[in-house]
């Protein structure tokens, strides 16, 4: 933290209190950054730091992976101690045993930010001896991005972002075989990213001759245009998710979410739009009173402002040495 003054005439007036803080990340890999680093850049008491390490007096490190075990290994305790560093650990760190083979669990300097308190609950579990402090601040979504488009007499359901077998490719066909057995078509918009699910997929779909496309990545500009007055719901049949921050999306343009019950969702999402099994997927499809996360529910728990603050504040902590 550097504290400037400013001379004018004989009166010396103080200027605040600035924190320097300098962003680590792998390539393609800041879209979850970007939106605090442009929120910090209003504050004058925050400065991005792009110059040495040692210039900075917080190291923000996105991402618990091996990146983040190459930056600390190659640092001292002593630097460490001195730099303040905070690690973000989304869910694949700590699921696909990065975050356990870190070194950022071996130190008490370290402070790990996490998503949900239910990942900060299951990295206690996993790792046992974990001695990193640990916070929690969750995912955020700017509301104003994703108006109010769907269009509720449609019968067209959206499912939204990459594809692969984290997104539940089996329990997929089970949902989307019911969802056209009662008159719902099924569009799903972002890219196949193994060969695995590929195959499966397309071999499935085939077989049971699903009313299933496929559109391809559409980037995010163009979104709201391909869902607007074309869709009534939002559909995830993942196996594990921090957030699922697709479903926010698809909650504010007026979808109604259909989301597999997968660990700790029901910490995040009202149950009313939870579904465990084939028949809870039918029961929610059946439902007919007014869905309960809406635009307000989003900008209550997940809206950027309250992240934005809640990141500002223990920035301000860990500076003054307050936790």
């Amino acid at each position: 933290m550097s504290y400037q003054t400013q001379q004018n005439d004989s009166k010396i007036e103080p200027k605040p209190e600035v924190i320097n803080i300098h962003f680590l990340y792998e390539f393609g890999m800041d879209t979850f950054l970007i939106p605090i680093v442009r929120e910090l850049s209003k504050d004058n008491s925050f400065h991005s730091s792009s110059g040495n390490i040692s210039n900075s007096d917080i190291v923000w490190i996105e991402w618990a992976n091996q990146r983040c075990t190459n930056i600390l290994g190659a640092l001292s305790k002593d630097q460490i101690s001195k730099r303040k560093i905070v690690v973000r650990c989304h869910s694949y760190e700590l699921l696909d045993g990065f975050l356990s083979n870190s070194t950022a669990t071996l130190f008490d300097e370290v402070h790990l930010i996490f998503v949900s308190e239910y990942m900060r609950s299951l990295a206690k579990q996993i790792i046992p001896d974990l001695r990193a402090l640990l916070h929690v601040i969750p995912n955020a979504i700017d509301v104003e991005k994703w108006p109010p488009v769907a269009n509720q007499l449609s019968k067209r359901v959206l499912v939204l972002g990459h594809v692969n077998f984290k997104k539940g490719p089996q329990l997929f066909i089970q949902a989307a075989k019911i969802l056209n057995n009662t008159g719902y078509e099924i569009s799903v918009v972002g890219p196949i990213q193994d060969l695995r699910t590929k195959l499966y997929l397309e071999h499935m779909i085939d077989k049971l001759r699903l009313r299933v496309r496929f559109e391809g990545e559409i980037p995010n500009s163009s979104i709201v245009d391909f869902v607007s007055g074309n869709f009534s719901h939002i559909l995830s049949t993942s196996l594990f998710e921090s957030t699922q921050v697709s479903v926010l999306e698809g909650i504010l343009m007026g979808l109604v979410p259909l989301v597999h019950n997968w660990p700790g969702a029901e910490t995040l999402y009202p149950k009313e739009i939870l579904w465990s099994s084939i028949d809870d997927l039918k029961s929610t499809l059946r439902r007919a009173e007014p869905i309960v996360p809406n635009r307000e529910w989003v900008e209550k728990h997940f809206g950027r402002a309250k992240q934005i603050e809640q990141v500002k504040k223990l920035l301000r902590e860990i500076d003054n040495h307050k936790v």
